[in-house]
């Protein structure tokens, strides 16, 4: 007989435990989504794009917020996002360890993020949307270099002049070497599939 109890009893916790389980992988889930779904409306109102979607890595979600107060990672992926003239057709942006501040999860139900330790940012953009925003036929090449026709006109007379307003010759003499600089990286970066998002301020330093 009183075996019989033991195991209705050993049969019930398990039964318990189970339901408990149960319940907190779906607040989890129920959680998880409510946050996706919520960093995806404050991306998409932050950059203007169409549609938007956020994607948390990490589990348990909530132990991971709450204890923790991070997560692995994160994913964005945004579609039709007017960046000046051109129209990106997707962005897609990796984020790794995003710290949330606990406090503001639990007493206010509202989500901060506080720090980001690695971004990559990946960009796809159609050479009708380039050629659209120089004014000329930009050709994309075999090599995924971007070839812009020798005939481009360069920098205006009215934009040299003012630029000049706010610096000297030498300043933006400094200025030209150092966009120069930044394109000759993103045609590296581009020709050997390297992705840009890697540096750590202070790193060289």
């Amino acid at each position: 007989m009183r075996r019989h109890r033991l195991t209705r009893r050993l049969v019930w916790i398990v039964i318990s435990l189970a339901i408990v389980a149960g319940l907190l992988e779906i607040a989890n889930v129920v959680a998880l989504h409510m946050t996706e779904d919520t960093l995806a409306g404050r991306a998409m109102r932050a950059t203007g794009a169409h549609s938007a979607s956020v994607s948390l890595s990490g589990w348990p979600f909530l132990y991971d917020v709450v204890a923790e107060g991070k997560v692995d990672g994160a994913d964005v992926h945004l579609t039709d996002v007017p960046v000046g003239q051109v129209q990106v057709k997707s962005l897609d942006v990796h984020l790794g360890q995003v710290a949330m501040s606990r406090h503001s999860f639990l007493a206010d139900h509202a989500l901060q993020l506080t720090s980001v330790t690695s971004a990559t940012v990946t960009a796809e953009v159609t050479a009708s949307e380039l050629s659209a925003a120089a004014g000329r036929t930009v050709k994309l090449l075999a090599n995924g270099v971007i070839e812009v026709p020798d005939a481009a006109g360069g920098v205006t007379d009215e934009a040299w002049a003012d630029a000049a307003e706010h610096y000297d010759e030498e300043q933006l003499g400094a200025l030209v070497a150092l966009i120069a600089l930044i394109n000759v990286y993103n045609r590296l970066n581009v020709i050997t599939r390297q992705p840009a998002g890697d540096y750590q301020p202070g790193q060289w330093g």
